[in-house]
């Protein structure tokens, strides 16, 4: 919830404010949200494909100097 006494950036003010920090934010309902916080986690059935596809390339990666990752 937004603090009642902030107020709220308009997206030309947001731009001209974005060039100034030294990291990445998205303006969300009129309140820039640092880009970390933007990414929220997979589902569980995104992660069983990722684990099935590491699992599927690991014993043919091995030896090879090359290996999965996420």
């Amino acid at each position: 919830m937004a603090d009642p006494a902030r107020r709220l950036m308009m997206p030309e003010e947001f731009f001209a404010w974005q060039t100034a920090q030294d990291g990445l934010y998205e303006l969300v309902d009129g309140v820039p949200v640092p880009h970390v916080k933007m990414m929220t986690g997979a589902s569980a059935q995104h992660d069983r494909a990722t684990v099935n596809i590491i699992a599927t390339l690991h014993a043919p990666l091995r030896g090879s100097g090359c290996r999965p990752t996420t």
